[in-house]
């Protein structure tokens, strides 16, 4: 039903938590946490359902993005 599935050893490791009914995913980092928005597409008229996340910005000028180890695409 999903086109993108986060792995649990990402979800653990980057202590993120997703809230579907918030529309969002909060990273409970040693830092302050933060919320990430998430973004849900219907087709088949509302059957299913994806979610998708965009990138986290974290201090400074780099970026934190998901690894491709963890992600798992179904096609």
């Amino acid at each position: 039903d999903f086109q993108m599935l986060l792995g649990m050893e990402f979800l653990c490791a980057s202590k993120m938590v997703p809230m579907a009914h918030l529309r969002s995913v909060s990273i409970m980092d040693e830092r302050p946490p933060c919320m990430v928005p998430t973004v849900s597409t219907r087709k088949d008229k509302g059957k299913a359902v994806v979610v998708s996340t965009l990138q986290q910005r974290q201090g400074g000028d780099s970026n934190r993005s998901l690894p491709e180890r963890d992600l798992k695409v179904q096609r």
